[in-house]
């Protein structure tokens, strides 16, 4: 009798979790990516713009060795001010429009913050904030 209830239990869970709007699924899994420091993830889920300049700066960097090692878009990133293992106590949109969406994301310790996302033609990322022109050069 208790596996029944268990099934129901884990596909009323499953439902809830894909009844959450893609941008709030996406914020999610922009903040637990941060939280794991998993760099590579954060660099998927960033938007175009950010994963370009991600791509120029490898680029740059396996220049500078003279091509004895090539560099991944996701190693020119650090996750900083983050405590290791943090988790988003809650994520929910404030705002979504046919291509923007803002997320306002608590942490456990309290911290707030808010992710602005946008749509593009593979699904919706995160706008993570480009240095400025001459500090990438």
């Amino acid at each position: 009798m208790r596996r029944p209830a268990l099934l129901a239990a884990s596909l009323a869970a499953g439902a809830c979790h894909l009844a959450r709007p893609e941008p709030e699924r996406v914020a999610r899994r922009f903040v637990q990516a941060l939280a794991d420091a998993d760099e590579a993830q954060v660099a998927a889920l960033a938007y175009a713009p950010a994963r370009a300049h991600l791509e120029a700066a490898a680029q740059r960097a396996s220049d500078q060795v003279g091509g004895r090692r090539t560099f991944a878009p996701h190693e020119m990133l650090q996750i900083l001010d983050v405590p290791p293992g943090i988790a988003a106590a809650t994520v929910r949109l404030e705002t979504t429009g046919e291509d923007t969406a803002v997320a306002a994301c608590t942490l456990e310790d309290g911290t707030n913050f808010a992710l602005h996302l946008v749509r593009e033609d593979d699904g919706w990322r995160v706008v993570v904030p480009l240095p400025p022109e001459d500090a990438a050069s």
